[in-house]
């Protein structure tokens, strides 16, 4: 009886195909349980269990004990309108908008005019930018120049001051 070789790049062929279908299979729509994927509509419509909670009373501390602290409480307010009622086709508020399949996330394709008018643009911006920051340079340059004159002009005027001597500040 002839013994069955699997080369071993068929066998990591193999593994390779099996992980990749097993990786498509996330995609399928019963794996997430989307209502819209599997055909099912939801009746936003009809009561939801949330809908017929009541309000508790507030706790009743017994005597002898500190009341709690009931400033951060949540307080629901009532509603003081009737809700509005959706149509049976517009889908529930809990589920994302539909997209269509033709939308485009990509910029939009520029005309030669449009390309030349935001390249002039940009070039404006970025000369602006360029004397700004000349502008900036220069006032920066301007500032230290009359600090180092305020300096010198200092240390010139403390030069010049006469120096008291001792022998004839004493009487």
């Amino acid at each position: 009886m002839p013994a069955f070789r699997v080369s071993s790049f068929t066998r990591a062929a193999c593994v390779g195909l099996g992980l990749v279908l097993l990786a498509g299979c996330s995609y399928l729509p019963w794996r997430h349980g989307d209502s819209a994927k599997e055909g099912k509509i939801k009746d936003c419509n009809k009561a939801q269990g949330y809908e017929e909670a009541a309000s508790n009373a507030p706790l009743r501390v017994p005597a002898g004990l500190d009341p709690l602290n009931s400033r951060g409480a949540l307080r629901i307010p009532d509603l003081r309108e009737a809700e509005l009622k959706r149509d049976l086709t517009s889908p529930c508020l809990d589920e994302p908008p539909r997209f269509a399949a033709n939308v485009r996330l990509l910029p939009p394709v520029l005309t030669k005019k449009q390309r030349k008018e935001q390249a002039a643009l940009d070039k404006a911006q970025l000369k602006a930018q360029q004397v700004e920051a000349k502008r900036k340079q220069a006032e920066e340059k301007r500032k230290r120049a009359e600090e180092k004159a305020a300096r010198k002009a200092a240390r010139a005027k403390a030069k010049q001051a006469p120096k008291i001597v001792e022998s004839e500040a004493t009487p």
